[in-house]
């Protein structure tokens, strides 16, 4: 990886960097959760849609179903799974931040049913890999709203880092 690749992970409170190899061990699927018709909220479908084009791990694109795709998920047997969705990180809309499930609990933004932390529960129970969070923060989720702008192309950005 190259110098400014890192993403920002937080632990029990505690940010560090952390880079794409470090996330991304052994088998590995990533879910793109998120309502596609209220703007950045469907920022995790938008990557996983992207991302199926270019690389050979499982996409998969759940939007506001998780509990749909949690048998698939299982299937796919991964050593880690990604959950790539809009968090409210009180951060700039685009920031993009690595969570572990201890640190879901209070970072919710969504329009979906499940919450980050009740996701991982269910998860956990159904595989031995490892589940982490890749929250970006959203600008907009208002119904009927695009994706904004800063968030298109974190999204981008994370796209590039990926494929690597």
């Amino acid at each position: 990886m190259q110098k400014g690749d890192n993403l920002n992970y937080r632990m029990n409170g505690t940010k560090c960097a952390l880079t794409m190899k470090d996330l991304f061990v052994g088998k590995t699927v990533i879910v793109g959760i998120g309502n596609i018709l209220h703007g950045d909220d469907g920022l995790g479908p938008y990557l996983v849609d992207r991302l199926k084009k270019r690389i050979v791990v499982p996409c998969i694109n759940a939007e506001c179903s998780l509990d749909r795709y949690i048998g698939k998920i299982a299937r796919e047997d991964p050593d880690t799974v990604v959950l790539v969705d809009a968090v409210h990180l009180n951060e700039k809309p685009g920031s993009v931040e690595i969570l572990e499930p201890e640190e879901l609990v209070d970072t919710r933004t969504s329009t979906h049913d499940l919450t980050p932390s009740s996701t991982v529960e269910i998860l956990k129970q159904v595989i031995t890999g490892e589940v982490y969070l890749l929250g970006i923060q959203p600008a907009c989720v208002r119904l009927g709203a695009k994706i904004s702008r800063r968030v298109k192309k974190a999204i981008r950005r994370l796209e590039r880092r990926i494929v690597k």
